[in-house]
């Protein structure tokens, strides 16, 4: 019997001091994970670029396949999304030397996108926004294509039907359309079908500057702080960034011209604090390739 009551006893009183316990000694997650010591406070990562400014980045940014081969392909395919200058989804109307948003205009801004943009574009879109004419605060700005350094650079239109008001040309009886880059401007052509634009000179339709319109108010995601922004005005602080660019040694940016023939890099802006240096956005939107 004394046993018996030493053993309630000694339960009781467990059971006691298990109820007593306040709710925060309730395990969590945290009693299972620990770091070291010097791992423990967070430090802004180093994040160096390494931005292609090549020769081939003036090349175009959607090659049409059917560039050098028979006439008959459909190079654009409106079902796919092409980034650019230019938001896919809006229409553009051209007029004084830009184009610009218009709900009624006649080119798709995707089609823009895959007839304009080179790879130099794109990366200079995906790091900064683009090549800007402002980055003064104010909003409105243009964004200018690049001048491609020499390269002309050709595809041929569609040749299938394609929604409504995506571009104002289209092939008649016998006739091909091609759009090309050179400098800065998109020139539509038209050959004869049995032509091949590489060796003969059709007729000049019309003459665009690749320069577009960026709208604050009906596109408030590319902007930042009211400048046209890219991740790097996005990500801004939370890093430490750097930019090294391809081949400099006084002999321009062709393929092959460094020294004894060997390619290599430069660090346009070092590492040096938190965020980038006053001259980062321009030397992008500046470097040619």
């Amino acid at each position: 019997m004394f046993m018996k009551k030493a053993v309630f006893s000694f339960l009781f009183g467990a059971l006691l001091l298990m109820g007593g316990q306040p709710a925060s000694a309730v395990e969590t997650m945290a009693d299972y994970t620990d770091m070291p010591i010097f791992m423990s406070s967070t430090v802004t990562p180093n994040v160096l670029i390494i931005m292609d400014n090549s020769g081939s980045m003036n090349d175009q940014a959607y090659p049409d396949g059917a560039v050098g081969a028979a006439f008959g392909a459909t190079p654009y395919d409106s079902t796919k999304t092409y980034y650019g200058y230019f938001t896919p989804a809006l229409k553009y109307t051209y007029g004084a030397g830009y184009f610009y948003i218009d709900a009624a205009g006649v080119w798709s801004g995707n089609f823009l996108n895959w007839a304009t943009m080179r790879r130099i574009d794109v990366g200079r879109k995906v790091l900064v926004g683009g090549l800007a004419t402002s980055r003064t605060g104010g909003g409105n700005c243009r964004l200018i294509g690049d001048s491609g350094n020499g390269w002309w650079v050709w595809k041929y239109g569609p040749t299938a039907a394609v929604p409504a008001s995506t571009t104002p040309y289209s092939n008649a009886a016998g006739k091909k359309i091609t759009y090309e880059l050179t400098g800065g401007y998109l020139d539509v052509y038209e050959y004869n079908t049995a032509d091949n634009p590489d060796s003969t000179w059709g007729t000049l339709k019309q003459r665009y500057t690749i320069r577009v319109q960026k709208d604050v108010a009906l596109e408030p995601d590319e902007f930042v702080a009211g400048n046209i922004a890219g991740i790097m005005q996005r990500v801004e602080t939370k890093a430490r960034w750097g930019i090294e660019f391809f081949n400099n040694s006084g002999c321009g940016s062709g393929e092959g011209c460094g020294v004894n023939g060997h390619d290599g890099g430069y660090i346009s802006n070092a590492i040096v604090g938190i965020g980038y240096g006053t001259n980062f956005i321009t030397n992008v939107e500046n470097t040619a390739a």
